[in-house]
């Protein structure tokens, strides 16, 4: 072997050990002695680029682009020294002069598609590695490459079906096997995505982010304990993996331990101050904590948009007009409160004229979806869309006033409404809050959640519905409430997320039994799927003086089971600071008093709106020692609970929280009314 040679050799072990600046000196030397060398000039150029030196990189690697003679992998390099330097269209020609040269291409291509891939062009890259897999039908990678473009480019069910040839092609490559399991959690293919994740990690172990895969997996199919076991164990491989922080963070709010979720948040924000995704949970589990006031919320949401840069909303007319086209956004519009409060409403909306567009980022379709898309007047499967492309969208729709449905939820779309995508943007039912959006105007809301007042708790204008924020959708509503025996027992229950149950709650709630011998508490939540959940309410209630008896712990059940088990239940009590919302709606429509305490933020005063629509003001109270005063009151008086059970799903029947043409009468002129401003 020539000495040339033996240096080639020595500086490619330098690379492949990270010495990069070691590998760099030998091969500019190599360079200097002769500058026709390609393989030195590729471990230069790939030495500076992994130092961080890409204009340097491109300097030494750019002789090379011309050469067809020289391998697919040093034009990637070229190329990913252009991306680098901001030049990604030339990064991308060059390749593209190249694929034209060369009689086998895949390689090339499959460079450019990777090139396309980082510089966020998830589209391009499929394209352009559907070409290398129609060039080279049994090549793994290829399909690996064209199968994470097609995720990225929102195609999940065409990319999954890729990743899995992939598979087949290459059955030990850990990275697809663990791309394949983040597509599947996306849509919901959860027992699946289980199998893929544990696929890569038989054949990585020490692969991070399949841990991660298989936690969130985990979480969805309620098995939260070991959930967290596999972020720890993700976290212990790679302590700055935000996204196993998040996960984990959402499991500690699932089972209950909201003060471990704050805790976790603040790491995943202190790695990652521009992860929007990833920030939007953590506002949203500040909801929940009690050391939060309603001003502080406003000012942590605002920093969301602020620190992220969100492009400035470019303003947009709104000409006198007759008639106004609404479009509702939303990830949810399906078996989910948002489906839920949303279905009735567009039906109403087309029987009184009104156009709709309903934009639908939701991959898997239910009954409630059908329900939905038949009753709005147009519909699109937004969930391909990528911000700017949904935003286009939306402004040729001529959509007039666009409702946000997600707030800071899971799938939110709030940097497409920051591009300003309609005249009129307001948010509505999907989050309990600010959003902190300047380019939405309005919170669409009522006067029992945000009084008089309370407006500057609000970055958007607080736009008042004159009766009810809400229109629950009627289908569980009771016609025939079954009556509680009046000697038996009182049953209290809650069937709220187990992360609204704080030891405040903990403490009154057992002060109200410790009034009442005999009585118990039934607890129907997510988090109790698990003995994570189970073992941290009993220590909870135990702390607070309930003796275990007296505590009943349940998962959920699926949705006429649930509806059906406020029939044992005799009064609701409802959590603070962050109360129910579709659960209290539940309750009173199967004829269940809620009592509820009102507190100073959105997500404290959704039950006095539902209670005052049907008249039921008297069971909202002020103060702690009101909320105790009013469920031993209403525990010892079967003849009013009697009552109640009768007469709250009638008078919810006629309200505008049930009554969908009376909530629409109700809310076109405030919308006119915002639209004029």
């Amino acid at each position: 072997m020539s000495s040339a040679a033996k240096e080639i050799e020595t500086a490619l072990g330098d690379l492949r050990a990270g010495r990069f600046e070691a590998a760099r000196k030998r091969a500019a030397r190599l360079v200097a002695a002769d500058r026709r060398n390609p393989t030195a000039r590729a471990i230069e150029g790939e030495a500076l680029l992994r130092l961080g030196r890409p204009a340097d990189a491109l300097a030494v690697l750019a002789g090379l682009a011309p050469d067809v003679t020289v391998s697919g992998e040093y034009l990637h390099l070229h190329g990913l020294a252009l991306v680098q330097c901001g030049r990604t269209d030339d990064a991308v020609a060059t390749l593209r002069r190249v694929v034209a040269r060369l009689p086998h291409p895949v390689s090339c291509l499959l460079h450019l598609a990777l090139i396309q891939f980082t510089a966020g062009r998830a589209a391009d890259a499929a394209v352009t590695a559907a070409e290398a897999v129609r060039r080279a039908p049994e090549d793994g990678f290829a399909h690996h490459v064209l199968g994470t473009a097609l995720v990225s480019a929102r195609r999940d069910l065409d990319g999954i079906a890729v990743l899995q040839r992939a598979i087949a092609l290459r059955p030990d490559d850990a990275e697809t096997w663990d791309n394949l399991a983040a597509a599947l959690i996306r849509v919901r293919r959860i027992e699946e995505a289980e199998v893929a994740a544990r696929g890569a990690i038989a054949r990585d172990p020490r692969r991070a982010g399949a841990h991660s895969h298989l936690g969130v997996a985990l979480r969805h199919l309620g098995r939260y304990g070991e959930a967290l076991a596999s972020f720890r164990t993700a976290l212990a491989i790679d302590a700055g993996l935000v996204e196993a922080m998040g996960n984990a963070a959402n499991v500690h709010l699932i089972t209950g331990d909201a003060t471990a979720a704050a805790a976790q948040y603040r790491a995943v924000v202190a790695h990652a101050p521009g992860n929007a995704t990833l920030r939007s949970n953590a506002l949203l589990a500040s909801l929940y904590q009690t050391d939060q006031t309603a001003a502080m919320l406003r000012t942590a949401h605002e920093h969301w948009a602020r620190d992220l840069s969100l492009p400035p909303p470019a303003p947009m007319a709104r000409p006198a007009k007759t008639a106004l086209t609404l479009g509702f956004v939303s990830a949810d519009l399906g078996q989910h409160p948002v489906g839920l409060y949303t279905v009735a409403v567009l039906a109403a909306l087309a029987r009184v004229g009104v156009r709709t567009v309903c934009y639908a980022d939701r991959i898997n379709d239910d009954a409630v979806t059908t329900r939905i898309r038949a009753a709005s007047g147009g519909w699109v499967e937004s969930a391909t869309l990528d911000d700017e492309a949904l935003a286009a969208r939306i402004r040729a729709d001529g959509i007039d006033v666009l409702f946000d449905l997600a707030g800071h939820t899971d799938n939110n779309r709030l940097g497409m409404f920051a591009r300003r995508a309609a005249p009129l943007q307001i948010t509505w039912i999907g989050y309990p809050g600010t959003t902190g959006v300047a380019a939405i105007d309005v919170i669409l809301t009522d006067r029992h959640m945000v009084p008089e007042g309370a407006e500057a708790n609000y970055s958007e204008r607080v736009l008042r519905h004159p009766e009810s924020a809400w229109c629950y959708d009627a289908t569980g509503l009771r016609r025939n409430p079954v009556v509680r025996a009046a000697d038996g027992p009182v049953v209290f229950g809650c069937f709220n997320s187990l992360a609204k149950i704080n030891p405040a709650v903990a403490s009154v709630w057992a002060e109200i039994l410790a009034e009442l011998p005999g009585s118990r508490l039934v607890l129907m939540a997510q988090g109790l799927a698990d003995a994570a959940g189970v073992e941290r309410m009993r220590a909870l209630f135990g702390a607070a003086g309930l003796a275990p008896e007296r505590l009943e712990l349940s998962a959920f059940v699926p949705p006429e089971a649930y509806l059906a088990a406020y029939d044992a239940i005799d009064v609701a009590l409802d959590p603070f600071p962050f109360g129910g919302c579709t659960t209290s709606c539940d309750a009173l429509s199967r004829g269940v008093p809620v009592v509820t305490l009102v507190g100073d933020r959105f997500a404290g005063r959704m039950g006095l709106s539902f209670l005052a629509n049907v008249g039921a003001e008297a069971l909202a109270a002020e103060d702690r020692a009101r909320y105790v005063a009013i469920a031993v009151g209403l525990a010892g008086d079967p003849a009013r609970r009697a009552a109640l059970r009768t007469s709250l799903p009638a008078r919810m029947r006629g309200s505008a929280l049930v009554d969908a043409d009376r909530f629409v009468a109700g809310l076109m002129p405030v919308l006119r009314a915002a639209w004029a401003i």
